[in-house]
């Protein structure tokens, strides 16, 4: 295993709180492909930087989209309701598979910045 990759690892947990990481260090652990460890980032996830969310699970291994095969992972998760819903095949609402570099443990549950926003009463959407 890559030395960075292993320094990277929090070994989150499920029921533990992580942050997404800002863009712009996100962008440092992707390769000319936008990927790291295998997995893609972009999308959506984009907005979800800086939010904190509850880790939901891990991940031990993933479908290869291309071959159907398993193949194991490391250092993988995902976050409750981080889902895809608007690009790569996200009309199966495919959850994201978070790399841990991507995030930092936090201690506490979401700020006010985190949750989303309510429409106020009498206002139309």
């Amino acid at each position: 295993r890559p030395r960075a990759r292993r320094e990277a690892a929090l070994g989150l947990r499920p029921g533990e709180w992580a942050e997404g990481k800002s863009r712009d260090e996100i962008l440092r652990t992707l390769d000319a492909r936008r990927m790291h460890g295998g997995f893609s980032f972009g999308g959506d996830m984009y907005e979800q930087c800086g939010r904190r969310l509850r880790v939901q699970r891990r991940v031990d291994r993933t479908v290869e989209e291309a071959t159907g095969r398993l193949r194991p992972v490391d250092d993988t998760v995902i976050l409750e309701g981080s889902i895809c819903d608007r690009y790569f095949g996200c009309a199966r609402a495919i959850p994201f598979q978070w790399q841990e570099v991507w995030l930092k443990r936090v201690e506490s549950g979401p700020s006010e910045r985190d949750l989303p926003t309510q429409p106020a009463a009498g206002s139309q959407a």
